[in-house]
Order: structure tokens, then C-alpha cells, then sequence
């Protein structure tokens, strides 16, 4: 089954030749003068494909709610891991990289939530992080 092996919240990210780059890894809490406010960062995961499912497309949904599991935002988008790669050996596992940008969505509130990780309708991965509100500076 097709399983996040890592996700995380991060300042950006990009993918290029398969390899994912990541700047600022790690956030849990999000620092903002007032609320509503911009999220302002981005959501990275890899994705472990066995090579029986390196020739399906995969849908990955990844849905942040409040504490109390009001959804915020949904984002549900497919994974294809394309022709396979000649340089694999038999039974290798293939790993996907995804980054969603999650800039613009907008918190309500402070407080906590959290991300819900699904891949084939199969929740895979929770992240939870702070808004919490700081003086401008």
C-alpha cells in the first residue's frame, strides 16, 4: 500500500530531477500579529509506491481543521510515478516527493490545528502546529 514515509511544514519547497528540496524545515508554530492571517508556508511528504503500484495514479488529499475538526481547507490532487525508472532494481520501492503550497490559506483564529494525510482514501500521516499570536514588530 502506498504510505507517507515523511511530511512536514516548511518555508518553501521545490521538486527537480525527482529530488526534493526543502528550505526551512520543521515549522510547528506560525508567529502572526493578528488573525484571519495567511499561512504562509508550505506542506512537503514523500510518498512510498511498491513497485506493483509505480503504474497506478494515487489520490492524495490533505485536509487542515481546527482542534475541535472544522476543515479549513482541502486539497486533494492524483500522484504518477511516470514510466518506470530502468535503474531500479527488482522489488525497489519508489519514493514521490509532493509539495503543496499552502500560502494564501487563510487561519481564522489562533489556536491548534492539524493536517490530515490521505493517500487512496487511507489516512497515512497527521501533522499538528500552533497559530499563535506575536506583537508586530
Amino acid at each position: 500500500m502506498a504510505r507517507v514515509a515523511s511530511a512536514l511544514l516548511c518555508d518553501a519547497a521545490t521538486v527537480r530531477e525527482g529530488l526534493l528540496h526543502i528550505l526551512g524545515g520543521g515549522i510547528t508554530r506560525l508567529h502572526r500579529p493578528e488573525y484571519p492571517a495567511p499561512m504562509q508556508v508550505t506542506l512537503v511528504a514523500q510518498i512510498v509506491l511498491t513497485p506493483v503500484e509505480v503504474g497506478f495514479t494515487h489520490d492524495v488529499s490533505a485536509v487542515i481543521q481546527t482542534e475541535d475538526g472544522d476543515v479549513v481547507v482541502e486539497a486533494n490532487g492524483h500522484l504518477e510515478a511516470g514510466p518506470p525508472n530502468p535503474l531500479l532494481e527488482p522489488g525497489e520501492s519508489v519514493i514521490l516527493p509532493l509539495v503543496i503550497n499552502l500560502t494564501n490559506v487563510v487561519l481564522a483564529v489562533a489556536g491548534g490545528y492539524s493536517i490530515e494525510i490521505s493517500v487512496d482514501s487511507v489516512h497515512q500521516a497527521s501533522l499538528t502546529f500552533r497559530a499563535v499570536t506575536v506583537p508586530a514588530i
